[in-house]
C-alpha cells in the first residue's frame, strides 16, 4: 500500500512510523478532502492491507481529524496523542 499511496488522488502527504521492538506500526495521512480519503480507504489497495493488516495485528485503530492545511505536518507525537485521546470505537 505504501508504494501505491503517493499515486493517489487528492493526497496531501503521508508518514509511517515502526517501532521496532514491540511490532507496532502507525500510518499518518493527509488529504485535500474527505472525498479523497474515502475513495482511498475504499481502493482494492486499502481494503487488501487492511485484510492483510489484520491477520498479524492485535490492535489497529483509525481516527480522522481535520486541521488547517498551515498545521501539516503534524508531529508524531501529536498524532500518537490525538489517536490516544479518540474515543474507541465498539
Amino acid at each position: 500500500m505504501l508504494a501505491d499511496l503517493p499515486n493517489q488522488p487528492g493526497l496531501v502527504g503521508y508518514s509511517f512510523r515502526f517501532q521496532l521492538l514491540g511490532n507496532k506500526a502507525w500510518t499518518m495521512t493527509a488529504w485535500k478532502d474527505a472525498a479523497s480519503r474515502d475513495q482511498f480507504s475504499q481502493s482494492p489497495v486499502h481494503l487488501a492491507a487492511v485484510r492483510n493488516s489484520r491477520t498479524t495485528a492485535q490492535n489497529i485503530r483509525f481516527i480522522s481529524v481535520t486541521v488547517p492545511a498551515s498545521s501539516l505536518p503534524i508531529s508524531w507525537d501529536e498524532a500518537i496523542r490525538l489517536l490516544d485521546s479518540a474515543p474507541a470505537y465498539e
